[in-house]
């Protein structure tokens, strides 16, 4: 378009605007995995090979084949790509710039253009209940690198299997997360914190066997209202883990609209809250009626159960007054 010659017409025939097509070439190849099986649905880009601006794209057949016509003569690059295997440049090349020119004749084929993709799969696993054993469907599965920073994720299918693809050598952090809130979160290999995880090395083989047995979570709900049985609004409830050395926070639950609170997903173990509220001179408590963590009561939440409070909240003291001069005036 922008090298073409414009034709203006200005109401008078404009005759002799003639072409003389060049007969287009094609190429073709076929796509297989690293066992020798063919890859269908495999991404075939092809390149100009001196300015490398992409020129067309096609993918490939069931068994594996494909072709691509209707190409200028010329030099072209040419690269395979897979959901589950390494990007590969012809021929062998893992960039653009080591790939092997791909020449091009007008009125005929240049065959041959194949490619053998090694698979990215990195790290697999199977994400099961831990009492039952059955597979868990649609657990996230997170790999952080511990050098590198980077972050990426899986789910588990049907029968609970995942697989994380493309990971740079590194070690990682793996963690499996309900975000239904059904199941305890945890990390590689059966902890809870990052900290505890078992780092698991990838050098570029595949590792298996990175699974996980998650425990069914126990849920805490609870109401906030005050003295006059108002639903309280405007706060903040608070979740503490009490049954270690020290109270470790687990998370905050904005008050609803009807005084309404919720924590998901917990393990089994010891709890205590506090709520408080930003506005209308309501007093902070712990449940039930304290003023510290040390003395709030404590709430045991098991696995897969569903625990309410209601918490009542006082208002806080007022002193009131009036100023007057030593005239008695104000």
């Amino acid at each position: 378009w922008d090298d073409a010659t414009a034709v203006t017409y200005a109401g008078t025939p404009v005759a002799g605007i003639d072409a003389a097509l060049d007969l287009a070439g094609s190429l073709s190849g076929i796509v297989l995995d690293e066992g020798g099986a063919p890859l269908a649905d495999a991404w075939i880009d092809v390149y100009d090979a001196v300015t490398e601006a992409p020129v067309t794209s096609t993918s490939t057949n069931p068994d594996g084949s494909y072709a691509v016509s209707g190409l200028l003569a010329g030099d072209y690059v040419v690269r395979a790509d897979s959901d589950e295997h390494r990007l590969q440049w012809f021929d062998g090349a893992a960039e653009i710039a080591s790939a092997t020119p791909v020449g091009v004749v007008g009125g005929a084929d240049t065959p041959g253009i194949d490619f053998a993709l090694v698979s990215s799969i990195s790290i697999t696993g199977t994400v099961t209940d831990a009492d039952s054993g059955e597979p868990l469907t649609g657990i996230q599965v997170r790999a952080d690198g511990v050098g590198s920073g980077g972050s990426w994720y899986a789910y588990t299918d049907a029968t609970g299997a995942y697989a994380l693809f493309d990971l740079d050598g590194d070690d990682y952090r793996i963690q499996f997360s309900d975000f239904g809130g059904q199941y305890v979160s945890e990390y590689y290999d059966d902890v809870r914190y990052w900290d505890d995880a078992t780092a698991v090395t990838y050098a570029g083989t595949p590792v298996a066997g990175i699974d996980a047995a998650l425990d069914l979570a126990g849920s805490l709900s609870g109401t906030v209202t005050d003295v006059f049985d108002a639903p309280v609004v405007e706060g903040y409830a608070r979740l503490w883990r009490v049954d270690g050395a020290s109270p470790v926070h687990v998370g905050t639950d904005w008050i609803g609209p009807i005084g309404e609170f919720a924590f998901v997903g917990l393990d089994a173990g010891d709890y205590a809250v506090e709520v408080y509220q930003v506005s209308d001179g309501l007093r902070p408590e712990w449940y039930d009626g304290a003023t510290a963590v040390d003395t709030a009561t404590v709430i045991p939440v098991a696995s897969g159960s569903t625990v309410e409070i209601a918490i009542e909240l006082d208002y806080l003291p007022v002193i009131s007054g009036s100023v007057t001069g030593s005239d008695g005036t104000a």
